[in-house]
């Protein structure tokens, strides 16, 4: 499971690698079409991805299967040092 998906770039290198099944999962419908699209653009068999357009908090503890590996790359809660507080309290 690739959490966190964004442009599916983990997604493409599990399917390249092998890996007979690979979900993505993102909140955001543009970053699940962009996902969708490199899986295409990359001329990968789509019967073994598989997207979900949710929020990782509420993927996870309803996950459909039991995974091998999962990627978890959340985005950057902070991305400057006075953010660093906020960023804290949000992992």
């Amino acid at each position: 499971m690739n959490c966190f998906s964004y442009t599916g770039a983990f997604s493409v290198y599990a399917l390249k690698a092998g890996a007979t099944m690979v979900h993505s999962v993102d909140s955001s419908k543009k970053a699940i079409e962009l996902a969708e699209k490199n899986i295409f653009l990359n001329n990968l068999d789509n019967a073994r991805h598989q997207s979900f357009n949710i929020d990782a908090k509420k993927f996870l503890p309803e996950m459909p299967d039991d995974y091998d590996l999962i990627i978890l790359d959340p985005p950057a809660f902070a991305k400057h040092l006075h953010q660093r507080h906020q960023a804290i309290k949000g992992l």
